[in-house]
């Protein structure tokens, strides 16, 4: 495992399956969550998570890039992380202006896929 690859693993994956085990999730969510951690793992590219920390996000916004990247909407994001849906929407404010993605009519899930693609 690479080094960008074991500190995402910790950063962004492992509070993940850490959520899972501590929180009472319902179970649709709960398998939704295990699924999309199992794609991101097989499918996360070294050039996608070095292209993610060039853009100095927190470990939170990270955390929404993934679960974003992976199709949770807002309210998913927001009960898996246990924070209320402005919460996320701030948080996606403050990932479009890192991403540099000023324009309002730009999808922010479509312009994070699109980063993967570009690669």
């Amino acid at each position: 495992m690479s080094e960008s690859h074991y500190n995402y693993y910790n950063e962004i994956i492992k509070p993940q399956l850490n959520l899972l085990k501590e929180r009472d999730i319902p179970v649709k969510l709960r398998k939704k969550i295990v699924k999309q951690i199992e794609h991101e793992m097989k499918n996360i590219s070294d050039a996608f998570i070095t292209k993610i920390e060039h853009f100095k996000l927190s470990t939170t916004e990270k955390k929404i890039v993934f679960l974003l990247k992976q199709n949770f909407v807002s309210k998913e994001i927001a009960d898996i992380l246990n924070v209320s849906i402005d919460t996320i929407n701030t948080h996606r404010k403050n990932i479009r202006k890192k991403l540099m993605l000023t324009n309002k009519n730009k999808n922010l899930v479509m312009f994070i896929k699109s980063m993967e693609n570009d690669l």
